[in-house]
């Protein structure tokens, strides 16, 4: 399996990019909601993400997509990223922020996160610390459903401070 995500993932990094944003979160200042009640959401500001880990102690996943024209993606967005299950899940577990190419053309690494964490393909889940440390990484599971990737984004959740 390891040789197959291996493989899928190498052949979304062949893909050109053209361009990439932050699209999927219309505030780029806004990050994942922590307080009680508030529904978990994608941010786009990574900086901000890790200020905001400092203060809760959990981890930070960022992402990186291209929902719009790479099919793991797509189906990663179809089967997890949309589902509600997934949003109730990543609640008090992860701080989330979503780097979204949305055409071909240019080199992950064309913006600093892609570059900091190596980014050769997508869909690339990063989990970093409160430092920006990577700790995790994790690209397209077979069949992907929301436990799935929240079971593997649950081991890294932090103590508080």
């Amino acid at each position: 399996m390891k040789t197959k995500l291996l493989t899928i993932i190498g052949l979304c990094a062949l893909m050109p990019l053209s361009s990439c944003t932050n699209s999927l979160n219309s505030d780029p200042n806004s990050i994942m909601a922590q307080a009680p009640g508030n529904a978990w959401q994608w941010g786009s500001d990574l900086d901000q993400a890790l200020r905001e880990s400092k203060k809760t102690g959990l981890p930070v996943v960022v992402a990186f997509l291209a929902p719009t024209w790479c099919p793991f993606c797509k189906s990663v967005d179809r089967n997890v990223l949309s589902k509600q299950e997934f949003a109730n899940g990543m609640q008090g577990v992860a701080i989330g922020v979503q780097f979204d190419f949305p055409t071909r053309g240019i080199s992950f690494e064309s913006i600093p996160a892609g570059a900091r964490y190596q980014i050769t393909g997508i869909p690339t889940f990063v989990v970093v610390n409160s430092n920006g440390t990577e700790i995790g990484r994790i690209g397209y599971l077979d069949n992907p459903t929301p436990e799935k990737y929240l079971q593997y984004f649950r081991q890294f959740k932090l103590n508080k401070r």
